[in-house]
């Protein structure tokens, strides 16, 4: 996301790019609920696949937490800290950035969490056998 780009990549903000993401996530945070569909909607998809797939193995019982851990992390800290954002309006500006770096920071501990997870559901995957076919 171009604010996490902003956020992680310059050492501070220009004005221009402070007011773009301030106000990308005061929308954000102002829109219908049935607008959290968007990104609830694959995640539940995601874990009832998961759940349905498991077969008791080590990456399997180690994929849940991790699952959890990203769906906390969302929950948890980037909600509050959008819903922080939005709500101070006469912050300072360095507070506001302060938020846009906890959010960009928490969104790439998020992505890591998810590549681990897909790794480990290819593990996972691979050392389940499936049993071949006899030719006749």
């Amino acid at each position: 996301m171009f604010c996490d780009h902003y956020s992680l990549v310059s050492p501070s903000l220009t004005s221009f790019q402070l007011n773009t993401c301030t106000s990308y996530y005061e929308n954000a945070s102002r829109q219908p609920w049935y607008t959290s569909l968007v990104t609830l909607v694959p995640m539940l998809i995601g874990a009832f696949i998961m759940f349905r797939n498991i077969k008791r193995t080590l990456y399997d019982m180690l994929s849940v937490p991790i699952f959890l851990t990203v769906v906390g992390i969302f929950l948890l800290r980037i909600k509050k800290s959008v819903e922080s954002l939005a709500v101070e309006t006469r912050a300072s500006n360095s507070t506001k950035e302060g938020y846009l770096k906890e959010i960009a920071y928490n969104h790439a501990i998020m992505a890591v969490l998810l590549i681990v997870l897909v790794i480990l559901q290819v593990l996972a995957e691979r050392q389940v056998k499936v049993p071949k076919k006899k030719n006749s």
